[in-house]
C-alpha cells in the first residue's frame, strides 16, 4: 500500500475544478487530455466540472486579465465542494496577478491546486503558507505523459495515495534526510526570488526540473541561487528531467555536481518528474525522506 495524503478530500467525492491561471488552453489539446481522463479514470470525469470561459485577455500569451485572473483564483480557492484546482496549462501569467490574491483566505480547507511549470509560482506561495499542493501532470499534457505517470494521478484523485519516485544517479552528498518538499520549474523558482511568494527553502527537499534551457542558463539560474543563499539550509536536492538543454546528461551531471557539490547535501538526478513523457505526481509541502543511497524519494503517510 502506498503511503495516502489524508484530507477531507480523500474521504469523499468532491468536484475537480478545471482552470487556466497562466496561458490561454489550446482547445484540441484540452479535448485531447479531457478524452484520456474519460477513456482512463471514468470516476475522476464524472468529477470535472470546468472554470476555464471565453475571456479577453490583454496579449495572446495570457489567459485572461489580471484583475480577472487573481478575482478567479480567490473564489475557487474558497469553493468548499471543490476538493482539487486542476490547472488546464502552463506557460506565462501566474507571476502578473499573484499579488493581487488575498492570500490570508487559502488555507488547507481550500481545493488542492494541481499543474506543474508555471503552476510551480503557485505552489511555492501555497506552500511558505502551510499548504500542500500537487505537481503533476495537465489535461493539456495528458496526451504526451506516460500511462505510469498518469496512473499515479488517477491514484492521487481517488484516493490520495502517493507513489515513491526513484532517481538514476547521486551526483553529490551522501546519506538519507526528511523534509517538506518544495520547488518545481527552475527558471520560475528563479523569478520568485526578492518576492512575497518564495517557498520555503529552510530544511526543505528542493526539486527542480525544466525545458529548453541552454545548459549555460542553468549554470546562472544554480549560481543565482547559490549567490542568493537560498540552498544554505537545504536538506537535500531532487532532480527531474532537464529536457532541450543542447548538452549530454553527462554534461548535465557535471554541471550539477559542480554547482551543488559544495553545499553538503544529497543531489539525486534522474527522478521522473518534469516536462517529458515521465510527469509522476507529488505532494509539494508534505514531508518525503530522500535517500542518497537507495537513490528514493519516499513520502511519508498523512502529510
Amino acid at each position: 500500500m502506498l503511503p495516502e495524503y489524508r484530507s477531507h478530500r480523500a474521504e469523499a467525492a468532491k468536484s475537480l475544478v478545471l482552470f487556466a491561471p497562466a496561458g490561454p488552453p489550446d482547445p484540441v489539446r484540452l479535448e485531447q487530455g479531457l478524452a484520456v481522463v474519460r477513456e482512463e479514470c471514468p470516476a475522476v470525469a464524472a468529477l470535472l466540472k470546468y472554470d476555464i470561459g471565453e475571456v479577453t485577455a490583454p496579449f495572446p500569451w495570457l489567459h485572461g486579465p489580471d484583475r480577472h485572473q487573481a478575482e478567479s483564483f480567490c473564489m475557487l480557492m474558497q469553493e468548499s465542494s471543490a476538493g482539487f484546482a486542476w490547472a488546464a496549462r502552463g506557460g506565462y501569467g501566474i507571476l502578473r496577478w499573484m499579488d493581487r490574491v488575498r492570500w490570508d483566505r487559502v488555507s488547507d480547507t481550500s481545493p488542492v491546486v494541481v499543474g506543474f511549470s508555471d503552476v510551480t509560482l503557485l505552489h511555492a506561495a501555497l506552500n511558505a503558507r502551510g499548504v500542500a499542493s500537487l505537481h503533476g501532470p495537465m489535461p493539456c499534457t495528458l496526451s504526451s505523459t506516460s500511462r505510469k505517470s498518469r496512473q499515479a494521478l488517477w491514484e492521487f484523485f481517488e484516493s490520495g495515495r502517493l507513489p515513491v519516485l526513484a532517481g538514476s544517479l547521486c551526483v553529490a552528498g551522501q546519506g538519507t534526510v526528511t523534509g517538506r518538499l518544495a520547488g518545481g520549474n527552475l527558471c520560475s523558482l528563479i523569478h520568485l526570488i526578492g518576492t512575497p511568494f518564495e517557498p520555503p527553502w529552510q530544511r526543505s527537499i528542493l526539486v527542480i526540473e525544466d525545458v529548453n534551457e541552454p545548459i549555460y542558463k542553468i549554470d546562472r539560474m544554480l549560481t543565482h541561487l547559490l549567490q542568493s543563499h537560498r540552498l544554505d539550509s537545504v536538506a537535500g536536492i531532487v532532480v527531474g528531467e532537464f529536457s532541450g538543454t543542447g548538452e549530454s546528461d553527462a554534461m548535465l551531471f557535471r554541471l550539477l555536481e559542480d554547482r551543488l557539490g559544495g553545499l553538503g547535501v544529497p543531489v539525486v538526478c534522474g527522478f521522473p518528474v518534469g516536462h517529458g513523457e515521465n510527469n509522476m505526481p507529488f505532494l509539494l509541502g508534505s514531508t518525503y525522506t530522500l535517500d542518497a543511497q537507495a537513490l528514493t524519494l519516499v513520502p511519508h503517510a498523512g502529510r
